[in-house]
């Protein structure tokens, strides 16, 4: 009993550090973006998607340390897992032929432009909700989609992800260099939450807006769990909470619909 917990924390915590968390929660974002455009979800494209996020992630996460940490185990494993992902990722593009070349270079670019744009703190929030919106709602689409009905149910996730993305901010509030001047260092943690109910409430207009009944119940759902997830987080408490439980409202997002009768 005790070899399986301690071979079950071994892999929950490889789960964490490996960023595989965070590529699950961008799939699940792309799964609702391809029922909100009323279209079926791609296996293919939901794993290219997430392996290329956590390739992606982990690159701007770890940066050169993932390479001079050479003794550590741990970092072995997650080398071995990016190789891996890119070499699938690379397969996956490749055998899609139906979305431009230029649209990944452009997605690869906005996510190789980040430590630059992360100087200016601000930015960030709007910056990250645009790549992700982009590679979900976008790159997601594996057939024509008129386009009034793209660019809205664009706006409806880019909104969403900047209210998601808001927790994460005042958390890290408390570890930032002051002069990045992220938002809660701006207008303060206040201020900062004030602002993500306002972007819960422009969320679920904005879905009302598609006249989809089964979707509209799952964002008011997701929309009342993110404003509480707002509303509860504070800078120093446990990291826990917004890396794992706050990362998770993708894949629960993506649970409603499915409960709400909203995806295929």
């Amino acid at each position: 009993m005790q070899i399986l917990k301690r071979a079950l924390h071994i892999l929950a915590h490889f789960y964490m550090v490996a960023s595989l968390h965070t590529g699950l929660a961008v799939v699940a974002l792309y799964v609702v973006a391809q029922a909100h455009l009323g279209q079926s979800w791609s296996p293919e494209r939901a794993v290219s998607i997430g392996a290329g996020t956590v390739v992606a992630y982990n690159g701007l996460r770890y940066g050169a340390l993932l390479w001079k940490q050479k003794s550590s185990p741990l970092f072995w494993m997650i080398r071995a897992l990016m190789l891996v992902l890119l070499l699938l990722w690379g397969i996956l593009v490749y055998s899609q032929k139906n979305i431009p070349i230029w649209s990944w270079i452009l997605g690869m670019a906005a996510v190789a432009l980040y430590p630059w744009l992360r100087r200016w703190g601000v930015l960030k929030i709007f910056w990250v909700s645009g790549v992700v919106t982009f590679t979900t709602v976008f790159l997601g689409s594996s057939v024509p989609v008129e386009q009034t009905r793209l660019h809205a149910v664009a706006w409806i996730h880019f909104v969403y992800i900047c209210a998601l993305m808001l927790p994460f901010e005042i958390y890290d509030s408390a570890h930032d260099p002051a002069e990045l001047r992220t938002l809660p260092q701006r207008i303060g943690i206040p201020w900062t939450k004030r602002f993500g109910y306002f972007l819960g409430v422009v969320f679920v207009v904005l879905v009302f807006l598609n006249h989809d009944l089964h979707k509209s119940w799952a964002a008011i759902s997701i929309a009342v769990l993110t404003v509480g997830a707002i509303y509860k987080t504070q800078p120093h408490q446990s990291k826990t909470f917004t890396a794992f439980w706050v990362e998770a409202l993708p894949m629960v997002w993506a649970g409603l619909m499915y409960g709400f009768g909203g995806l295929d």
